[in-house]
């Protein structure tokens, strides 16, 4: 009788959660469109397109060649080599040599104490940079020709002070595909990204890493990375500012313009996020375990009771799977040239992606900090900045 009653109760909470979340999911995912193609402008604004690189000497050649192959009227590119050892310098050398007139390279010594490496470069490449627009981007990024013309035509058309584009994300493995797409799900469903669209709201926000393009006006109002110099999370906390900044914020999808090979492999994930998965709990490993508790018992569960019930406990649980299903396929489907197969491994997505947050937050409090390029930063101070950033005001 007991397991009767808790089968029928887990049954009913899970399927509420993901048949409420399905709803929401596709009214919010309509506020969601593609980039469209560019309408001709009358002026097109200097944009400077911002990288901060470090020891990406195998990457920054392709990125630079498909970024000098814009199909844009007047952009420079700034990229700021933040304290590499390998042959980043030279390969920058080179391409600013070969590229005087488009490309600005900034090459960083020491890192300031008080500031987070890749937060400090982009800030050293804004005060390098010329554009009244900024984008900031990252150096495995690769762009379709026509992304800024697309880009600064829906900006101006729409008077849009910041715009990010999620990304077509390109794995080389099966289980890096699964991981990959099932966080892309969870981050984005449990951030209900597509908040960022409503100008009624200014409390949610969004800023992905691939493309964060931003008015310098805009920028300069929301205090520049002056304001987040020690978020490893900085792309999302920049949106986020935005919105509390009550500016005009637009999230679109850019699977058509850019696609980014995240990680080479599974491992590499595992821990490239080691610096900033603990970051987007605010440091509060009670939330990971909630986090990852209620998945277990929301995503995992139901696969498990479905091989104990029958009748109409089973029907319930069925019905929860099927909502979840359907909701993962839906997302999916906006965010990425997605074929549903994956579908078939779900729980094995979703064991990855609680893996690799569960690490993430245990491994930060067991050090009682994190590394990142190279650099040592206590949580003591992580959360200091976590909660100075909370208060800002914006007039």
């Amino acid at each position: 009788m007991f397991f009767e009653l808790t089968a029928i109760g887990l049954g009913l909470v899970s399927f509420a959660y993901w048949f409420f979340n399905l709803i929401a999911s596709y009214l919010g995912w309509k506020l969601v469109e593609k980039l469209p193609a560019a309408k001709p402008l009358k002026r097109y604004p200097k944009v400077s397109i911002v990288i901060a690189i470090k020891d990406e000497a195998p990457r920054i050649k392709k990125t630079l060649s498909t970024l000098l192959q814009l199909h844009y009227p007047d952009f420079e590119i700034v990229v700021v080599n933040d304290r590499s050892t390998d042959g980043t310098q030279l390969e920058l050398n080179r391409f600013s040599q070969a590229y005087p007139s488009s490309i600005r390279v900034v090459h960083i010594k020491t890192l300031p104490e008080g500031w987070l490496g890749k937060n400090h470069a982009m800030y050293q490449g804004y005060l390098a940079s010329h554009g009244e627009y900024l984008l900031f981007t990252d150096a495995d990024v690769i762009f379709e020709s026509n992304t800024l013309k697309d880009v600064m035509s829906y900006v101006q058309t729409n008077k849009v002070d910041h715009l990010t584009l999620n990304p077509r994300l390109i794995s080389k493995s099966l289980i890096l595909q699964l991981f990959v797409h099932y966080f892309q799900f969870f981050v984005l469903l449990f951030l209900q990204a597509w908040k960022a669209n409503k100008d009624t709201q200014h409390k949610v926000g969004l800023g992905i890493g691939a493309f964060n393009f931003i008015s310098r006006e805009a920028y300069r109002k929301i205090g520049t990375h002056q304001s987040l110099p020690m978020a490893p999370d900085d792309d999302l906390q920049l949106g986020v500012m935005v919105k509390r900044a009550k500016l005009k914020q637009r999230f679109l999808i850019g699977i058509d313009h850019i696609e980014v090979e995240w990680y080479e492999n599974f491992n590499q994930a595992m821990r490239g996020l080691e610096k900033n998965f603990y970051a987007g709990f605010r440091y509060n490993f009670l939330l990971v375990v909630l986090a990852v508790l209620g998945t277990l018992l929301l995503a995992i569960a139901p696969y498990v009771m479905v091989w104990f019930l029958s009748g109409v406990v089973l029907a319930i649980h069925l019905l929860s799977l099927l909502s979840m299903l359907v909701l993962h396929w839906y997302s999916l489907r906006k965010l990425a040239k997605y074929k549903g197969i994956e579908i078939l491994l779900f729980p094995v997505s979703v064991l990855l992606c609680l893996w690799v947050l569960a690490r993430s937050a245990f491994l930060a409090e067991k050090r009682n900090g994190m590394y990142w390029r190279g650099t040592f930063y206590s949580l003591e101070e992580l959360k200091e900045h976590r909660h100075r950033v909370h208060k800002l005001k914006f007039d």
